[in-house]
């Protein structure tokens, strides 16, 4: 998998296309939520995983760790980083 190599700005264009395609792609959106998050690209990345949030079926393990994620990016918008 590319972000796990640290070729984010690859993996944002297959994650995106995903995305695009299928925009209920619950894994997709969460894994796109991280690479934005790599990139220092926040705001995308709040939106990601907020959309994940919204798809994800109700038992999914990640929901915890979004959640988790917003609150940390948002501190950090916050902080100005």
């Amino acid at each position: 998998v590319l972000f796990y190599d640290g070729q984010y700005a690859e993996a944002e264009v297959f994650l995106t296309d995903l995305v695009r395609k299928d925009g209920k792609n619950s894994q997709a959106l969460f894994n796109l939520g991280f690479v934005y998050g790599e990139q220092n690209k926040y705001k995308l990345a709040i939106e990601a995983y907020e959309q994940f949030l919204r798809v994800a079926d109700k038992s999914d393990g990640d929901i915890p760790v979004a959640k988790k994620k917003i609150k940390e990016l948002k501190a950090k918008m916050a902080r100005g980083r």
